[in-house]
């Protein structure tokens, strides 16, 4: 469990991002990231008390996963890049259903999503069927892919504001 464990549920709650739409901006982080590192899937997942939702993704059909079964439950734990290169050599993976089932996951890689230090909400993250490593300048692209994701939820905390503040979503400046 990440330090601040309350303090990042707390700031999911606030996004109330949670089962909502598909959003062209988190949608454009997955199509970005499977091009830029020829994988078949990737995503961009939020973890929560007992679940990994996927709030965009590309190359999957899967919505989710239960935390315990979730790499990026691993990725929110600091701020670096967690690199799996053999998923099935990895003890805290192996037995993971992501891993022994559908979609039989062997690499992976996730950058952790940030609205605040130290408190990890999800990752932008990138998986394949065969074992393969990470260079750094790929390092580097998913970390800004990571930062894309910050800002688009930087944009859906601005809009509540805004909202919330009884001005009408659709008043023009």
């Amino acid at each position: 469990m990440p330090r601040h464990e309350r303090r990042r549920l707390a700031h999911l709650a606030a996004l109330n991002i949670f089962d909502t739409e598909a959003s062209e901006g988190f949608d454009r982080v997955c199509m970005l990231a499977r091009e830029f590192f020829q994988v078949p899937m990737a995503m961009v997942s939020f973890v929560d008390a007992d679940r990994q939702w996927f709030k965009a993704k590309s190359g999957t059909h899967l919505a989710g996963s239960s935390r315990s079964d979730a790499f990026c439950a691993h990725t929110i734990l600091n701020d670096e890049i967690l690199v799996v290169p053999d998923a099935r050599r990895d003890p805290r993976f192996a037995g993971s259903a992501l891993v022994q089932h559908a979609p039989g996951i062997r690499f992976y890689a996730g950058a952790p999503i940030m609205l605040a230090p130290g408190v990890g909400l999800g990752a932008v993250c990138i998986a394949d069927r065969v074992p393969r490593m990470l260079d750094g300048p790929g390092r580097v692209v998913l970390k800004q892919l990571a930062a894309v994701a910050v800002s688009e939820l930087r944009l859906i905390l601005a809009g509540t504001a805004y909202i919330r503040q009884g001005y009408r979503k659709d008043c023009s400046l």
